[in-house]
């Protein structure tokens, strides 16, 4: 939901020729105003939406190399795109690499866009945080550690912190428990907490 036009935005995975990424607004009445398939040659999968002023971010992974997207590795790549609020037209796209992508998400905070990803390298679970200018430029990166058994991500900021969380397999409780880190200005990262529903 955008605050500023009062319009709901939908954004998802629709199979065409191939899995697509889906992106449509809708009044509050739930009338359909626009919709957009943004495809490529192969699998293309969409996780998180953030709107920020004008623009509409979306982060996902693909295996495409054609059309909306650039694939360029052996399996998925994480990319970010910049849509207008306005026309649904792409504006950039960001390629960041990595393959075997799990988990990817956004947030904006102050001027900034954040975007953390979960992937393997050798073997190993790894998170990632980036930070990005309004023009998709990498400003700064960070590794976050390795977690293990993730099962979904997050990433949300109010007015002094970007926080991440993951939800992650406890092997002793045999259930899912929520783990908070707090992100700091300069990609340092801190446990905040851990929370478990019985």
């Amino acid at each position: 939901f955008n605050n500023h036009n009062n319009k709901l935005y939908l954004v998802g995975n629709l199979y065409t020729d191939t899995l697509d990424v889906y992106l449509a607004e809708y009044s509050l009445n739930g009338t359909l105003l626009k919709e957009k398939i943004i495809k490529g040659n192969n699998v293309d999968t969409v996780k998180s939406i953030e709107l920020s002023g004008n623009n509409i971010f979306l982060c996902g992974y693909t295996t495409s190399s054609n059309q909306d997207f650039s694939h360029t590795s052996y399996l998925e790549d994480s990319f970010v795109l910049k849509l207008n609020l306005d026309t649904f037209e792409i504006i950039k796209y960001l390629n960041i690499g990595e393959v075997g992508i799990d988990y990817i998400n956004v947030s904006c905070y102050e001027e900034y866009l954040y975007v953390v990803k979960h992937y393997y390298a050798s073997g190993l679970p790894v998170v990632k945080i980036y930070k990005l200018d309004d023009n998709l430029n990498i400003i700064d990166c960070n590794y976050l550690g390795t977690i293990h058994q993730v099962t979904d991500i997050g990433l949300k900021s109010d007015t002094f912190y970007v926080y991440y969380f993951c939800s992650v397999h406890n092997e002793v409780l045999e259930d899912d428990e929520m783990i908070l880190y707090r992100i700091s200005k300069d990609l340092s990262i801190k446990k905040i907490d851990t929370y478990y529903d019985p």
